[in-house]
Protein backbone atom coordinates (compact mmCIF):
# COMPACT_ATOMS: atom_id res chain seq x y z
CA UNK A 1 0.00 0.00 0.00
CA UNK A 2 1.05 3.90 -0.97
CA UNK A 3 2.83 5.55 2.37
CA UNK A 4 1.23 8.65 0.69
CA UNK A 5 -2.43 6.93 0.13
CA UNK A 6 -2.35 6.47 3.88
CA UNK A 7 -1.02 9.18 4.80
CA UNK A 8 -3.73 11.18 2.62
CA UNK A 9 -6.81 8.71 4.60
CA UNK A 10 -5.24 9.93 7.91
CA UNK A 11 -5.48 13.85 6.89
CA UNK A 12 -8.81 13.49 5.55
CA UNK A 13 -10.14 11.56 8.87
CA UNK A 14 -8.06 14.31 11.26
CA UNK A 15 -9.77 17.39 9.46
CA UNK A 16 -13.20 15.62 9.28
CA UNK A 17 -13.06 14.66 13.31
CA UNK A 18 -11.57 18.19 13.51
CA UNK A 19 -14.06 20.15 11.89
CA UNK A 20 -16.81 17.86 13.62
CA UNK A 21 -15.24 18.45 16.92
CA UNK A 22 -15.24 21.93 16.62
CA UNK A 23 -19.06 22.28 15.03
CA UNK A 24 -20.18 20.33 18.52
CA UNK A 25 -17.69 22.50 20.42
CA UNK A 26 -19.94 25.70 18.87
CA UNK A 27 -23.10 24.34 19.43
CA UNK A 28 -22.49 23.35 22.97
CA UNK A 29 -21.12 26.89 23.82
CA UNK A 30 -23.91 28.42 21.65
CA UNK A 31 -26.28 28.38 24.41
CA UNK A 32 -23.75 29.48 27.26
CA UNK A 33 -23.03 32.61 25.06
CA UNK A 34 -27.00 33.60 24.71
CA UNK A 35 -27.14 32.64 28.90
CA UNK A 36 -24.06 35.13 28.95
CA UNK A 37 -25.96 37.83 27.31
CA UNK A 38 -29.09 37.31 29.16
CA UNK A 39 -27.08 37.47 32.34
CA UNK A 40 -25.20 40.96 31.35
CA UNK A 41 -28.90 42.23 30.11
CA UNK A 42 -30.25 40.71 33.33
CA UNK A 43 -27.18 42.22 35.88
CA UNK A 44 -28.02 45.74 33.64
CA UNK A 45 -31.80 45.76 35.14
CA UNK A 46 -30.73 44.79 39.01
CA UNK A 47 -31.05 41.24 38.78
CA UNK A 48 -27.71 39.72 39.22
CA UNK A 49 -28.29 36.46 40.74
CA UNK A 50 -30.68 35.03 37.80
CA UNK A 51 -28.23 34.93 34.84
CA UNK A 52 -26.07 32.21 37.09
CA UNK A 53 -28.97 30.50 37.91
CA UNK A 54 -30.39 30.21 34.74
CA UNK A 55 -27.02 28.57 33.49
CA UNK A 56 -26.33 25.86 36.25
CA UNK A 57 -29.69 24.94 35.32
CA UNK A 58 -28.98 24.60 31.83
CA UNK A 59 -25.75 22.52 33.24
CA UNK A 60 -27.57 20.56 35.34
CA UNK A 61 -30.33 19.62 32.60
CA UNK A 62 -27.47 19.10 29.86
CA UNK A 63 -26.05 16.82 32.15
CA UNK A 64 -29.50 15.16 33.03
CA UNK A 65 -30.04 14.45 29.85
CA UNK A 66 -26.62 12.75 28.62
CA UNK A 67 -27.12 10.50 31.84
CA UNK A 68 -30.21 9.45 31.12
CA UNK A 69 -29.14 8.61 27.52
CA UNK A 70 -26.34 6.72 28.56
CA UNK A 71 -28.15 5.13 31.51
CA UNK A 72 -31.87 4.99 30.35
CA UNK A 73 -34.30 5.03 33.40
CA UNK A 74 -37.23 2.15 34.33
CA UNK A 75 -39.70 4.52 32.15
CA UNK A 76 -37.62 3.48 29.02
CA UNK A 77 -38.20 -0.20 29.91
CA UNK A 78 -41.42 0.02 30.86
CA UNK A 79 -42.39 1.80 26.93
CA UNK A 80 -39.97 -1.19 25.60
CA UNK A 81 -42.11 -3.46 27.26
CA UNK A 82 -45.35 -2.07 25.89
CA UNK A 83 -43.44 -1.83 22.49
CA UNK A 84 -42.37 -5.57 22.89
CA UNK A 85 -45.82 -6.94 23.74
CA UNK A 86 -48.32 -4.38 22.95
CA UNK A 87 -49.79 -3.99 26.28
CA UNK A 88 -50.05 -1.85 28.80
CA UNK A 89 -46.78 -2.37 31.94
CA UNK A 90 -48.89 -3.86 34.57
CA UNK A 91 -48.67 -1.76 37.81
CA UNK A 92 -46.51 -4.85 39.59
CA UNK A 93 -43.94 -4.74 37.04
CA UNK A 94 -40.46 -3.99 38.84
CA UNK A 95 -37.06 -3.60 36.88
CA UNK A 96 -34.47 -5.67 38.11
CA UNK A 97 -31.75 -5.68 36.01
CA UNK A 98 -31.27 -3.36 32.34
CA UNK A 99 -28.82 -2.67 30.04
CA UNK A 100 -29.20 -0.97 26.72
CA UNK A 101 -26.63 0.22 23.78
CA UNK A 102 -26.71 3.89 22.98
CA UNK A 103 -28.07 3.79 19.08
CA UNK A 104 -24.81 3.77 16.05
CA UNK A 105 -25.32 6.27 13.54
CA UNK A 106 -27.80 4.24 11.69
CA UNK A 107 -29.96 4.15 15.00
CA UNK A 108 -29.14 0.72 15.65
CA UNK A 109 -29.23 -0.23 19.04
CA UNK A 110 -29.94 -3.01 21.54
CA UNK A 111 -32.08 -3.12 25.26
CA UNK A 112 -33.13 -5.81 27.08
CA UNK A 113 -34.50 -5.65 31.17
CA UNK A 114 -35.41 -8.53 33.49
CA UNK A 115 -38.54 -7.49 34.88
CA UNK A 116 -40.38 -8.96 37.92
CA UNK A 117 -44.00 -9.28 37.98
CA UNK A 118 -46.61 -10.31 40.41
CA UNK A 119 -47.95 -14.42 39.90
CA UNK A 120 -51.36 -12.93 38.46
CA UNK A 121 -49.65 -10.91 36.47
CA UNK A 122 -47.39 -13.46 34.65
CA UNK A 123 -49.59 -15.83 33.83
CA UNK A 124 -51.99 -13.33 32.40
CA UNK A 125 -49.54 -12.19 29.69
CA UNK A 126 -48.38 -15.44 28.96
CA UNK A 127 -51.83 -16.70 28.51
CA UNK A 128 -52.24 -13.80 26.27
CA UNK A 129 -49.22 -13.51 24.31
CA UNK A 130 -49.74 -17.65 23.46
CA UNK A 131 -53.30 -16.47 22.38
CA UNK A 132 -52.28 -13.56 20.04
CA UNK A 133 -51.50 -14.41 16.49
CA UNK A 134 -49.11 -11.47 16.00
CA UNK A 135 -46.12 -13.22 18.00
CA UNK A 136 -44.32 -16.72 17.20
CA UNK A 137 -43.72 -18.99 20.01
CA UNK A 138 -40.13 -19.83 20.71
CA UNK A 139 -38.75 -23.50 21.26
CA UNK A 140 -37.59 -23.84 25.40
CA UNK A 141 -34.08 -22.57 25.28
CA UNK A 142 -34.40 -20.53 22.13
CA UNK A 143 -33.96 -16.66 22.45
CA UNK A 144 -32.76 -13.49 20.79
CA UNK A 145 -29.31 -12.82 22.18
CA UNK A 146 -27.17 -9.67 22.08
CA UNK A 147 -24.50 -8.52 24.79
CA UNK A 148 -27.40 -6.85 26.49
CA UNK A 149 -29.63 -9.59 26.71
CA UNK A 150 -26.68 -11.58 28.11
CA UNK A 151 -25.97 -8.26 30.84
CA UNK A 152 -29.34 -8.44 31.49
CA UNK A 153 -29.83 -12.38 32.72
CA UNK A 154 -26.46 -11.65 34.63
CA UNK A 155 -26.50 -14.80 36.35
CA UNK A 156 -29.30 -16.75 35.20
CA UNK A 157 -29.26 -19.54 33.28
CA UNK A 158 -31.15 -19.24 29.20
CA UNK A 159 -32.45 -22.98 30.26
CA UNK A 160 -34.24 -21.20 33.14
CA UNK A 161 -36.59 -19.57 30.08
CA UNK A 162 -39.54 -21.67 29.64
CA UNK A 163 -41.86 -19.71 26.68
CA UNK A 164 -40.73 -17.04 24.54
CA UNK A 165 -42.25 -14.98 22.25
CA UNK A 166 -40.74 -12.95 19.38
CA UNK A 167 -42.52 -10.27 17.21
CA UNK A 168 -40.70 -9.12 14.08
CA UNK A 169 -41.63 -5.63 12.26
CA UNK A 170 -41.46 -4.23 9.58
CA UNK A 171 -39.05 -1.21 11.14
CA UNK A 172 -35.85 -4.09 11.45
CA UNK A 173 -37.17 -4.19 14.85
CA UNK A 174 -36.79 -7.67 16.62
CA UNK A 175 -38.48 -7.83 19.74
CA UNK A 176 -38.61 -10.62 22.21
CA UNK A 177 -40.03 -11.35 25.57
CA UNK A 178 -39.44 -14.37 27.62
CA UNK A 179 -40.73 -16.32 30.56
CA UNK A 180 -38.86 -17.86 33.47
CA UNK A 181 -39.71 -20.99 35.07
CA UNK A 182 -39.78 -18.62 38.74
CA UNK A 183 -43.31 -17.70 38.10
CA UNK A 184 -42.64 -14.36 37.79
CA UNK A 185 -39.81 -12.74 35.78
CA UNK A 186 -39.73 -11.71 32.55
CA UNK A 187 -37.10 -10.72 30.00
CA UNK A 188 -37.45 -8.61 27.09
CA UNK A 189 -35.08 -7.86 24.14
CA UNK A 190 -35.73 -5.23 21.56
CA UNK A 191 -33.17 -4.55 18.98
CA UNK A 192 -33.46 -2.62 15.88
CA UNK A 193 -31.15 -3.26 13.15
Amino acid sequence: MDVAYILKIDFQLFFLLFFVGIFAFLVLLAPYFLLYLLHDWLRSKGLRHIGPTLAIGYTVFLLYSVYTAIYPTDDYFFNEFELVTLRETPLSAVVVRKEASYPDFHGDYCSAALLLLTEEDYRNLLDDLGDDQRFSKMAKGDYLGSFEFTAAMDTLSTDQIVQGFVRYTSGDENLYIGFLDDGKTVVISVCVT
